[in-house]
């Protein structure tokens, strides 16, 4: 038996994504305008949640955000909360990010969102594992000096947890994406994107 035995495919991912992955904190040490987010989205059958965490220095203030938006059962639900940044914890180099009462986590290379009814009228504890390397991209120029910079796992597995609106939606089986932009810019500047995504 080898003593350099090569890690398995999950194993390595679950080392990767979260090495590139951290929250670098930008809006908090930005002298202009500077945002950042991690953003989620889960697809199932009849169903699409859209989750994203975002802070954003605009006017000299750090506003953070929580973004929830669920399709299931032939109609919308969801909403945007914005708590108070006393109730929000984000460190730079780290995984682990906690708005108001929701979270992201890294937990052995999962990540794991909790999404409170407090914030926007939807619960549930959702685990995602990594089934692709990350992509990384960054110092992308922007106008006015700007610079993009991003993170994308472009596909992860929903490998426990559900929802309760307060009636239980499991997602187990479902199969997920995320992406994770940071940097010195603001939107309105001179500057677009388009942005979609494939399972």
């Amino acid at each position: 038996m080898s003593l350099f035995q090569p890690a398995s495919p999950a194993a390595a991912l679950g080392k990767l994504a979260p090495a590139l992955d951290w929250w670098r904190a930008t809006p908090y040490t930005a002298q202009g305008g500077a945002l950042e987010w991690m953003h989620f989205v889960i697809v199932g059958a009849g169903l699409r949640l859209l989750v994203n965490l975002s802070l954003r220095r605009e006017a000299g203030e750090v506003r953070p955000r929580v973004v929830v938006m669920l399709w299931s059962g032939g109609g919308w639900s969801g909403g945007i909360h914005e708590p108070e940044l006393r109730d929000v914890e984000v460190r730079a180099g780290a995984v682990d990010a906690f708005f108001g009462a929701s979270s992201v986590r890294s937990v052995g290379g999962d990540y794991v969102l909790h999404l409170d009814a407090a914030d926007t009228g939807v619960e549930g504890d959702v685990v995602l594992r990594p089934e692709a390397a990350p992509l990384l991209a960054t110092n992308l120029k922007l106008p006015d000096s700007g610079r993009f910079h991003w993170v994308s796992v472009p596909r992860l597995s929903v490998v426990s947890g559900g929802l309760r609106l307060p009636h239980a939606i499991p997602l187990a089986g479902c199969t997920a994406y995320h992406d994770h932009n940071w940097g010195s810019f603001d939107f309105g500047g001179d500057f677009a994107w388009e942005w979609s995504f494939g399972l």
